[in-house]
């Protein structure tokens, strides 16, 4: 929404280019649905091949899944934090269904 207020562009307007740019260029087939939501928000649907890739990276990883170098030196670990966050909620979402 910041980014439309920006461009002065209404932001249901932007998130909608942005969705049909997604849309059109999601060549992983990560995503089996994308769509505009409220006054601009953009809902991601993974798709079941997506998270059972996921979901046996995941199980490949073992004591390894969530580590990452990424920022190691850095005082900050929040990114290191949220891709842990991530991988676990796509390996929850996995389980939960099948």
């Amino acid at each position: 929404m910041i980014k439309a207020k920006e461009l002065s562009t209404p932001p249901v307007e932007l998130a909608g280019k942005i969705v049909k740019w997604l849309q059109n260029n999601d060549t992983s087939g990560a995503f089996e649905r994308i769509s505009v939501a409220g006054p601009g928000f953009i809902n991601f649907t993974l798709s079941k091949s997506f998270l059972l890739s996921q979901m046996v990276e995941t199980v490949k990883q073992g004591d390894k899944f969530g580590s990452a170098n990424i920022g190691k030196e850095s005082k900050s670990r929040w990114n290191i934090l949220t891709l842990t966050q991530i991988k676990l909620f796509i390996w929850v979402t996995c389980v939960m269904q099948s």
